[in-house]
């Protein structure tokens, strides 16, 4: 998401927008904390409510899954068009002031042992650092780069005339290259050997069941497929046949907001069969199940298990219960 925006950026100044619009320095000031209240929020309710309460609203999200599922990350989807259009004018907002995963990120960077430095003494001022970064931040006039902000892009170090800036690990200079050389050791060796290891290992994510394994119907979409529906809700086909009065034959790979026209099936309101008339099947199915589950659960244990009938007495049977204290075993009765 930043390279784009920074690509965009780069695009905005090629077709004219040679000044970036900038917010004051006062609010920029206070306005860079909204991305930690943004985090808190998320972590919170993602806590709280055991699912990923941001995916609805992730420009990333809805960047990945451009042109599908518009209905149903509507918000994501406005929210990465004002993105798009804010980052051909200026420098990154979204990564600057609202992106949660930047707040994430600048938390561990306070307390980085890797800084840039500026020196002071070869240093001609000339606010090349400054123009250059995708930040934002006041470079030709620090010593150190400490703000959170800082990504380390390197970008004030490569554009710097005089190279009065450089990277810092412990205190000590490094020269781009051996930094290069860290990044490719550290980063990119690993990433390309982990994939082929038995400890990388990934699972489509679920928008019907949360990470604790809990069916919420309402966030079944139109954009889920019959199939999908029926492998993770465990509604068998037939259910859904029987109520909906689905074809024997029904293509299964079919997305649930198209089935409806496809087969020019109607409700009992006469209307074309939508996402919400599956969600009431499953949620119909599931109560169902809770109910056949709880009578077998006090079938059970009401039956007596040697088959008789008002026993008053426990002789030696060790299954004698008498909660409601009526002197009947409450299994016999």
């Amino acid at each position: 998401m930043g390279a784009i925006q920074e690509w965009l950026r780069f695009l905005g100044r090629t077709i004219g927008f040679k000044k970036d619009i900038e917010i004051s320095e006062k609010i920029d000031k206070y306005l860079r904390y909204v991305k930690y209240f943004i985090l808190a929020i998320i972590v919170y309710f993602s806590f709280y409510l055991g699912d990923l309460v941001f995916r609805m609203y992730d420009p990333f999200v809805a960047l990945v899954h451009f042109g599908t599922e518009l209905e149903e990350k509507i918000i994501g989807y406005l929210i990465l068009g004002l993105i798009i259009i804010s980052a051909i004018f200026s420098k990154s907002l979204w990564c600057r002031y609202f992106c949660p995963l930047g707040a994430f990120f600048a938390i561990f960077k306070k307390i980085s042992f890797l800084k840039i430095k500026r020196d002071t003494d070869s240093c001609i001022d000339c606010g090349i650092c400054d123009r250059i970064c995708v930040a934002n931040l006041k470079i030709k006039t620090a010593d150190v780069i400490k703000s959170a902000d800082c990504i380390s892009c390197g970008k004030c170090i490569s554009d710097c005339p005089k190279d009065s800036l450089s990277y810092m690990i412990f205190g000590r200079a490094v020269s781009k290259k051996i930094f290069l050389l860290m990044v490719i050791i550290l980063v990119l060796v690993p990433l390309s050997i982990a994939p082929f290891t038995p400890f990388w290992q990934t699972k489509v994510q679920s928008n019907v069941v949360n990470v604790k394994g809990e069916l919420n119907v309402a966030d079944i979409r139109g954009s889920n497929t019959l199939n999908y529906l029926i492998e993770t809700t465990k509604v068998p086909l037939s259910e859904f046949q029987k109520v909906l009065a689905l074809p024997e034959k029904i293509d299964t790979s079919l997305k649930l907001k198209s089935i409806g026209l496809e087969y020019g099936l109607k409700n009992e309101r006469g209307e074309i069969i939508e996402t919400e008339d599956f969600r009431k099947v499953v949620e119909q199915y599931i109560a169902e199940e809770k109910v056949l589950k709880k009578v077998e659960i006090k079938k059970y244990e009401t039956d007596c298990l040697f088959g008789k009938t008002d026993c008053k007495f426990p002789g030696d049977c060790g299954r004698y219960v008498d909660n409601d204290e009526n002197r009947v075993c409450d299994h016999s009765e």
